[in-house]
C-alpha cells in the first residue's frame, strides 16, 4: 500500500512541474507579441477611409471633356472615415469635386488644414472615381470605387397581341400598339414596363422613353424596321423596335443619326385584313384595234420594235374588277396611260391608281408585251403578288378575242383544291360488282396476323402453364 501512495506522490509532482514549464512559456510569448502594427503612435491621423454609399450610375455627357451631368451625383456619395483616436465619422461628398474640395471632419491636423477632393475618368461603360483625404503636405489616405454610366442596358417585349390584321403590306388594326409593353431595364437598377401606343416608324415621331435624357440627349423609341414576310414562306409579321438613348462622339451627325442604342425583336401571326383586295381580273380589254403585233420571235432587237403597236403603251379603256377577301366585289378600274409610274419601253409599263375605297387601297399592275397580240397582266398588289393573266388584245384579224387568259405553258392550270389524297377513305367497286371500303382497317371482326401472331401465342401458352401450375400446387396441399 505505501509502495502505491509513494508512486502517486512522483507522479503528481511531474505533473505540476510541466504546467509551470507550460505557463512559463505562454506568458513569455504573449509578452513578446503584445505590440501591433495598427496601434495609435500618439500622432492624430486617418488611420482608413472607405465608401459606404454611393448611385448605381450616373450620367456622362461623351465628348471632348466627357462630363459628369448629374448634378446631384456627389450629394449621394457617403464616405466613412476612422481616426488613430478611435473616433469615426460619416461624410457627405457634396462638393468634392470642386477646387477647394470638402472640410474633413477633423479639419486640421498637426497645424495642417486637411480637405477631401474628389477626380474621376470616364471609360466605356464606367466612370472611375477617386477620392483623397489630405492631412498634411505629403500625407493622405485615398479610395477608389467605379459606377456604371447611366444607360439602358436591356429591353424586351413582356406583352403583345398574338395577331395583327394586315391589307397586303399595310397594317390595319390600330389598336395592336396600345397592347404592346415594353420591360426596360437601367443600368442604376430601375425597371420599367412601357406602354407603345403611339410609337412611330422613324426617331422623330417615337415615344419617349421612361427616363427621357441621358447624357444631355432626349432619347426615342420607334420603330426601326417591319417584314410582312410572305404567306408562302411564312404567316409572321415581324418588328425591329430601337431605343436611341446617345450620339456616338466619333460619328456625330447634325441629324442624329448616328446613335447609341438598344434593341429587340418580335413577330406575331399575321391575320388577313377581310377588305385586302384578293382577286383581280381584266373585265374589258383596251380599246385600240392593233393593226401589227409588237414582234413576233423574242430574239428581235429592242431598237427595231415600234411602240405603237406596244399593248402596254395603249391600255386606255382597260377594265380591271377587284374582289376582297372576304369574297365580296369591291369594284371597277378603268386604266389609261395617266396612270403610268414606270416605263420599261417599249415591251412593259407599270401602272397605278389613287386610293381607290374607305379602306386604303389601290391597285398596281404590270403590263408586259408577249408578242402575237399577247399581253400580260401581274397585280402588284404585295407579298404574294396575285397571279399574272395572259390575254389576247384586238386586232383586225380578231377584233373581239375572249377575256379567259390564254393557256401556255408556262402559266399551267392549278390544280383543284378539292382533288382527294390517295389515302383517303374511297368506295370501290370490284371486278364482281362488289362494294369494297378501302380505308386502312380489317373489315367485321379481327384477326391476328404477321407481326402480332407469335405474341398471342406466347401469351396464352403462358396462361395455360401458369393455370397447370396452380391446380398441381392445390392438389399437392390438399
Amino acid at each position: 500500500m505505501r509502495k502505491h501512495s509513494k508512486f502517486i506522490t512522483i507522479l503528481l509532482s511531474a505533473l505540476l512541474a510541466v504546467c509551470l514549464v507550460q505557463t512559463v512559456f505562454v506568458q513569455a510569448f504573449a509578452t513578446e507579441n503584445s505590440a501591433t502594427p495598427d496601434e495609435p503612435t500618439g500622432d492624430l491621423r486617418p488611420v482608413s477611409m472607405k465608401v459606404v454609399k454611393a448611385p448605381k450610375a450616373v450620367t456622362v455627357h461623351k465628348g471632348i471633356s466627357d462630363e459628369i451631368t448629374d448634378e446631384d451625383f456627389w450629394k449621394n456619395v457617403v464616405l466613412h472615415i476612422v481616426y488613430s483616436n478611435g473616433e469615426e465619422y460619416d461624410v457627405n461628398c457634396e462638393g468634392a469635386n470642386s477646387e477647394d474640395g470638402i472640410v474633413p471632419p477633423i479639419a486640421e491636423i498637426n497645424g495642417y488644414t486637411g480637405d477631401i477632393t474628389a477626380y474621376y475618368d470616364v471609360k466605356d461603360d464606367t466612370v472611375d472615381f477617386r477620392v483623397n483625404y489630405w492631412y498634411g503636405d505629403d500625407d493622405y489616405i485615398s479610395v477608389g470605387f467605379s459606377v456604371d454610366i447611366m444607360r439602358p442596358v436591356s429591353m424586351e417585349i413582356v406583352k403583345a397581341p398574338e395577331s395583327i390584321t394586315v391589307n397586303q403590306d399595310r397594317i390595319t388594326d390600330s389598336t395592336f400598339w396600345s397592347n404592346v409593353v415594353l420591360h426596360i431595364v437601367y443600368s442604376n437598377g430601375e425597371e420599367y414596363d412601357v406602354n407603345c401606343d403611339g410609337i412611330g416608324y422613324s426617331y422623330e415621331n417615337g415615344i419617349v422613353p421612361p427616363i427621357p435624357e441621358i447624357d444631355g440627349y432626349s432619347g426615342r423609341i420607334y420603330i426601326y424596321s417591319e417584314s410582312m414576310l410572305d404567306n408562302y414562306l411564312d404567316n409572321d409579321v415581324a418588328f425591329h423596335l430601337r431605343y436611341r438613348y446617345g450620339v456616338d462622339s466619333e460619328l456625330v451627325d447634325e441629324g442624329g443619326y448616328d446613335g447609341i442604342f438598344i434593341e429587340t425583336e418580335f413577330s406575331v401571326k399575321k391575320k388577313v385584313d377581310p377588305h385586302t383586295i384578293a382577286k383581280c381580273e381584266v373585265t374589258k380589254l383596251p380599246d385600240k384595234v392593233f393593226t401589227a403585233p409588237l414582234f413576233t420571235a423574242e430574239d428581235e432587237p429592242l431598237e427595231s420594235l415600234d411602240v405603237k403597236n406596244s399593248i402596254s403603251h395603249n391600255i386606255d379603256g382597260m377594265e380591271i374588277t377587284y374582289y376582297y377577301a372576304n369574297g365580296k366585289k369591291g369594284g371597277t378600274v378603268t386604266f389609261n396611260s395617266s396612270m403610268l409610274s414606270e416605263d420599261f419601253a417599249p415591251v412593259a409599263v407599270r401602272y397605278g391608281t389613287q386610293v381607290l375605297d374607305e379602306y386604303g387601297n389601290d391597285i398596281r399592275i404590270e403590263v408586259h408585251d408577249e408578242g402575237n397580240y399577247k399581253f400580260s397582266v401581274e397585280y402588284l398588289l404585295g407579298n404574294p403578288n396575285i397571279s399574272a393573266q395572259i390575254l389576247t388584245a384586238k386586232s383586225a384579224s380578231n377584233p373581239n378575242p375572249s377575256l379567259n387568259p390564254v393557256s401556255t405553258e408556262d402559266t399551267p392550270a392549278k390544280p383543284s383544291g378539292n382533288i382527294s389524297s390517295a389515302t383517303s377513305d374511297v368506295a370501290t367497286k370490284d371486278n364482281a360488282g362488289n362494294n369494297n371500303t378501302t380505308n386502312g382497317t380489317a373489315n367485321n371482326g379481327v384477326v391476328a396476323t404477321g407481326d402480332f401472331a407469335t405474341p398471342a401465342i406466347i401469351a396464352t401458352v403462358m396462361i395455360l402453364a401458369a393455370a397447370v401450375m396452380f391446380v398441381l400446387k392445390r392438389k399437392h396441399t390438399f
